[in-house]
């Protein structure tokens, strides 16, 4: 096993920081994958009317509000599909009666994508960046 000044000379405290928020980042990413997979093999097909759309290009999270025994629930949409449903609109979404949301279903989720992605970052991470990338150099005054 490695002593700690063999371990603080490998990793630095970023290299840890890093590792750290990859590891959480797979966690989620996991925690996403198999909510959207029960959610997918229990959830019920039922449709709703869209009270409100927010819809965001560039990356942003676009959502529709749709309202179910008083409660309002907001269910997360691409851009493009968002526009698809303006208010007044019917949607048909998965609800999740375990977890009391509501899941619009895609033909191809990207959650294995994300997990893969950050899989590919969390080795390039492990390895120790001291070995293939130079320390600074001082330079001294002395001659």
């Amino acid at each position: 096993m490695l002593q700690k000044n063999n371990l603080t000379n490998l990793y630095s405290k970023n290299q840890i920081l890093i590792i750290v928020l990859i590891i959480a980042g797979l966690f989620y990413a996991f925690y996403l994958y198999f909510e959207y997979k029960e959610t997918v093999e229990t959830g019920v097909v039922v449709e709703k009317i869209v009270i409100r759309q927010n819809c965001h290009a560039y990356k942003l999270s676009s959502s529709v509000t749709v309202k179910d025994k008083g409660k309002l629930y907001w269910i997360k949409l691409a851009h493009n599909t968002c526009t698809e449903y303006p208010e007044g609109s019917r949607i048909k979404v998965e609800y999740n009666k375990k977890r009391d949301l509501f899941l619009y279903i895609v033909k191809t989720p990207n959650h294995k994508g994300r997990i893969y992605l950050l899989m590919i970052f969390l080795l390039i991470s492990v390895m120790p960046w001291s070995c293939w990338i130079p320390k600074e150099k001082k330079f001294s005054s002395k001659k």
